[in-house]
């Protein structure tokens, strides 16, 4: 059974969160952007400890609003709450408090370019060398996509894409 068949619902696809899980295994992981927690779940299962920063005022397109909530209950309903640790802040308000020694990195908050790019910058410094960033909605979103292709260019590194819409840049 994949780890993506006992998540809560999320635009995640079970491959993605697969390979989620694998990449987390023992790692101290940092999310931003969680939604109603898909991902967080899968990798929380398998990482030392996930923290995931969002703001939680949920996409415009849904219209149950906040989601902290539901993202909490989440955690506790799949049994994850002790390896997480939830910030709801935007990401540029709290980056600067946090630790560096980050293995792993999933950036999936706001999709537009400009969001992207703030969001990986803030993270690359977060991250250990040779640790992992990876995008979700890579060829999804269009603001995604340019964002990943303009910190190849500035960081002077290439990206794979992993599982579907994930593409990873590794620190150099």
């Amino acid at each position: 059974m994949s780890v993506a068949e006992t998540l809560p619902l999320g635009w995640l696809t079970d491959a993605e969160a697969d390979y989620l899980a694998r990449e987390a295994t023992d790692k101290l992981v940092l999310e931003v952007g969680t939604y109603l927690g898909r991902s967080t779940v899968a990798m929380a299962r398998t990482a030392k400890c996930v923290i995931t920063v969002d703001h939680h005022h949920g996409p415009p397109q849904d219209a149950s609003g906040p989601t902290t909530e539901r993202f909490l209950a989440n955690l506790n309903d799949y049994a994850v709450s002790e390896k997480v640790i939830p910030i709801v802040a935007g990401f540029e308000r709290v980056a600067a408090h946090l630790r560096g020694g980050f293995g792993l990195a999933f950036i999936d908050g706001a999709h537009d370019g400009i969001a992207v790019l703030r969001d990986a910058r803030l993270a690359y410094h977060l991250l250990g060398v040779g640790a992992p960033m990876v995008f979700h909605d890579y060829e999804v979103h269009v603001g995604v996509t340019s964002a990943v292709h303009e910190l190849c260019r500035r960081w002077g590194r290439g990206h794979v894409r992993v599982a579907e819409s994930l593409a990873v840049i590794y620190k150099g």
